[in-house]
């Protein structure tokens, strides 16, 4: 996908003109596995991802080297969703691998409740891992 932006005056600071080239390409891999342990139903998810992206961005704001530049993406991603009471409550932790070749790697983690009290609602809360842990640094 190709983009450019131009404000001549913008609010604040100098002139704008930004052009940016950006192409994503990839594939993914998934196995799900069910089964009833207990009084729960779960439902295990596992998948691997690779990502290549190109891109150009021209602003002198923000990027240090100019130009085309390519990077890297694979990720482990693993999950379990855990329905408990007939699909009133569900439980569903989840984490996830990455590593790119310019940031370097890192995992995320991920846990998301679901309660149903009524058949007409439906409370969700989902607690992230948003800072994630760098395992280069």
């Amino acid at each position: 996908e190709y983009s450019h932006f131009t404000d001549v005056s913008p609010s604040i600071g100098g002139p704008i003109d930004v052009k940016n080239y950006d192409q994503v390409f990839g594939g993914q891999m998934a196995w799900d596995y069910s089964a009833k342990t207990g009084p729960a139903v779960q439902l295990f998810k596992f998948n691997y991802e690779i990502k290549r992206e190109l891109f150009n961005n021209s602003s002198p704001l923000g990027n240090p080297v100019p130009g085309f530049h390519a990077r890297t993406t694979n990720g482990v991603y693993g999950s379990d969703e855990a329905s408990f009471l007939d699909d009133r409550l569900m439980v569903n932790p989840a984490v996830r691998y990455e590593h790119t070749n310019d940031f370097g790697s890192k995992v995320s983690g991920h846990l998301g409740l679901r309660g149903k009290p009524y058949s007409w609602m439906i409370l969700k809360t989902n607690i992230e891992d948003r800072k994630s842990t760098r395992l280069n640094s």
